[in-house]
């Protein structure tokens, strides 16, 4: 697992063998102990941090490798690495509940384990299921030619029905709707940040103990927050999506019909790549990502995607043109800083890499998820500015890994000869795909994916939540 460094040391864990410090100035070994764990560190300024392959929970004096105590109680769950998080240590298990342990000495924090909301999410779905469909197999197409893969189990389901889901558990939970209402943060003001709140004529501030900012890739709701700045990647391609209807007795019956339930089509062309996918309701969803000028030479969505389509020797689609397109502004983008006086970034706002595989709403989920620990810490001891600065670090180990992997994908789907290589490779040898679909599959956090429903690890295309300052979607393929 990844290392933990408190300068000057750096300390790491040989795999189910011992853990170990290195002075990084003096180029020396501090210290190491035996230890039996497979999972990263943690540390701060006084303690080493770790879960061992039995589940037990062991930090180490920094500065001599002596043990400082050890937490038993969540022996056998099948641990996560530890992150710091203001006063506490937090934890995940492998039924997706995360545990906040006193960094000072073990002691469990009391009534801050898991998240209700999230637990009402998981009832949510499985008490209805959102109509969300089997996804079985990803169909590639590039320059005529087609490749068939099969997909870890998955389901499909609607932007639409998914936000219904959150928003019924988010209440459920005892959470506020303030539907048709803009927000924007104030300045900061002492012990809180103010939040402007707009409905119509109607107008209210309210004081907030600490904000989730999850407000798309434009988050116009920090337009008063001079700190925050967007980096925009050069070259960064332009979302785009629609939903075709159900096939009926319209003209262009036979063309819906052939793009099939439970599975992904995928093609790839020049200038941009298109998803399609049927959903629950027998709609198909139109999700893509294309060059700037190659959308602009075309005259805009439905003649780029028709070219790509043509490209990739899929049929075509003539209902493309009278569709109702929306678009995203420029994808691959990252906000500095992810957090700040009482407030943290998350989701799209925090950055977003071209998502070929359509992470991006996964990446959102387990940031909401990672948040709570961090967010009942703030509630319940206060703002901290370590706060911020922990929010940063965590959010870099658990979505470093998986981005730039999107990011070695797109950069490799845009050059023809490196595209036809890998295609031709998957095309002829399936299996060689597993890997990184796999890798794309899993949750960063054990327990995040839910059984059976379209979390991370599923696809999740659909069509855009209105009132949203994103469109169409949170990701531009299913």
């Amino acid at each position: 697992g990844p290392p933990a460094r408190q300068d000057p040391l750096v300390c790491v864990r040989a795999f189910q063998a011992a853990i170990g410090c290195v002075d990084a100035v003096r180029g020396a070994v501090q210290w190491s102990r035996p230890a039996d764990g497979q999972v990263g560190l943690a540390a701060d300024e006084r303690l080493l941090f770790g879960t061992e392959s039995d589940g037990v929970i062991q930090a180490w004096r920094l500065a001599t490798g002596e043990k400082a105590w050890s937490y038993e109680p969540l022996k056998f769950r099948d641990l996560t690495a530890p992150v710091v998080i203001g006063r506490s240590l937090a934890v995940g298990d492998l039924q997706g509940f995360v545990h906040l342990i006193a960094r000072e000495d073990g002691r469990r924090v009391e009534a801050l384990a898991g998240s209700e909301a999230f637990g009402s999410l998981v009832a949510f779905i499985r008490e209805t299921g959102l109509g969300a469909r089997p996804l079985r197999s990803l169909q590639l197409g590039l320059q005529g030619a087609r490749a068939e893969l099969a997909l870890p189990a998955g389901r499909v389901v609607s932007r639409l029905a998914l936000d219904q889901g959150l928003v019924a558990a988010a209440v459920a939970a005892g959470a506020t709707l303030a539907s048709e209402t803009m927000a924007e943060l104030g300045p900061a003001a002492a012990g809180a940040r103010p939040v402007q709140l707009r409905r119509g004529k109607e107008s209210a501030t309210v004081q907030a103990e600490l904000v989730l900012v999850a407000a798309g890739l434009a988050h116009r709701c920090l337009r008063q927050l001079p700190e925050v700045a967007t980096h925009i990647q050069t070259g960064s391609r332009i979302g785009a999506g629609c939903l075709l209807p159900p096939p009926n007795h319209a003209c262009h019956d036979s063309a819906l019909a052939a793009y099939g339930d439970g599975r992904l089509h995928m093609a790839i062309g020049r200038h941009g790549y298109v998803g399609l996918v049927r959903l629950e309701d027998g709609a198909l969803n139109v999700a893509a990502a294309f060059d700037g000028a190659a959308l602009a030479a075309a005259g805009g969505p439905a003649a780029a995607a028709s070219q790509v389509l043509s490209e990739a020797g899929f049929e075509p689609l003539p209902a493309l043109a009278p569709a109702a397109w929306q678009l995203t502004p420029a994808l691959t983008r990252h906000s500095r800083p992810l957090a700040g006086y009482r407030y943290l970034l998350l989701g799209d706002a925090a950055g977003y890499v071209e998502p070929f595989t359509g992470e991006g709403m996964g990446w959102a989920l387990m940031a909401a998820l990672s948040s709570t620990p961090l967010a009942l810490a703030a509630l319940d001891g206060g703002w901290d500015d370590q706060l911020a600065r922990d929010w940063s670090r965590s959010q870099a180990a658990l979505m470093a890994r998986r981005q730039r992997l999107c990011q070695a994908l797109a950069l490799v789907l845009r050059r023809p000869w490196s595209s036809r290589f890998v295609f031709d490779a998957v095309r002829r040898w399936p299996s060689l795909a597993d890997p990184m679909l796999a890798a794309l599959h899993r949750p960063a956090l054990h327990g995040v994916a839910l059984p059976g429903s379209a979390l991370p690890g599923s696809a999740l295309p659909g069509s855009a939540l209105p009132g949203s300052d994103q469109a169409p979607l949170s990701t531009p393929c299913p």
